[in-house]
């Protein structure tokens, strides 16, 4: 510590001198230029861009990519072409997805959800379908067996045997009668020589047929 050191003459006639402040700020640079990676990506400067916008979309420092593009000013020209320093995380400098592209993915997503949807709503209408179709023949085949059903019971109607005479209800008409026992108005009229105009009496006794 605090040794006294003899410089030897540099054979130029010239005294060595110590190095000035200048040169010490130019080796600073020079080391400080070489710690900045280039990442090998260029970026062709669009309108509106700036310093900060660049190393915001890259992940990087501004101070970087004036370093490694050893600008002298804050502002980009227009079509510039800017090397983008390296960021340090051991990846290859991409683009930060835009919120455009963010979008697209988030609509392809959905759409396709839809997709399965539509996709689930149609195998259930086939299905609805199918049963549907093996449900009419049933209908059908339940129709038929109805009609019959009311075929037979008519028929049993008209075998019953009409009553010799039928003794008229409340607000019952002599058309009612005749519905009733399918026996004709004209019919009941001349087997019952007293009814006038047709009309009909609570508790009267019509005949119905000959002995």
């Amino acid at each position: 510590l605090n040794e006294t050191i003899k410089i030897p003459d540099n054979g130029k006639g010239k005294k060595a001198e110590e190095p000035t402040k200048k040169e010490e700020k130019n080796t600073e640079k020079s080391d400080r230029t070489s710690d900045v990676k280039d990442s090998g990506v260029r970026h062709k400067v669009k309108p509106g861009e700036s310093i900060g916008s660049l190393a915001n979309k890259y992940d990087v420092k501004v101070s970087e990519i004036i370093e490694l593009n050893k600008l002298k000013r804050q502002e980009l020209w227009l079509n510039e072409t800017i090397k983008i320093p390296d960021n340090g995380k051991g990846k290859k400098v991409e683009e930060k997805p835009k919120a455009d592209d963010k979008a697209k993915a988030d609509n392809k997503g959905k759409n396709s959800k839809i997709v399965e949807a539509e996709k689930a709503v149609s195998k259930k209408d086939k299905k609805q379908e199918k049963t549907e179709s093996k449900k009419e023949p049933e209908k059908k085949g339940n129709d038929k067996k109805d009609a019959s059903s009311k075929e037979n019971d008519k028929k049993d109607n008209s075998k019953k045997e009409t009553p010799l005479y039928h003794t008229v209800k409340a607000d019952q008409t002599l058309y009612a009668i005749s519905r009733e026992y399918n026996v004709p108005v004209n019919r009941l009229l001349k087997l019952n020589p007293t009814l006038k105009n047709g009309k009909v009496v609570t508790g009267q006794k019509i005949k119905l047929k000959e002995k």
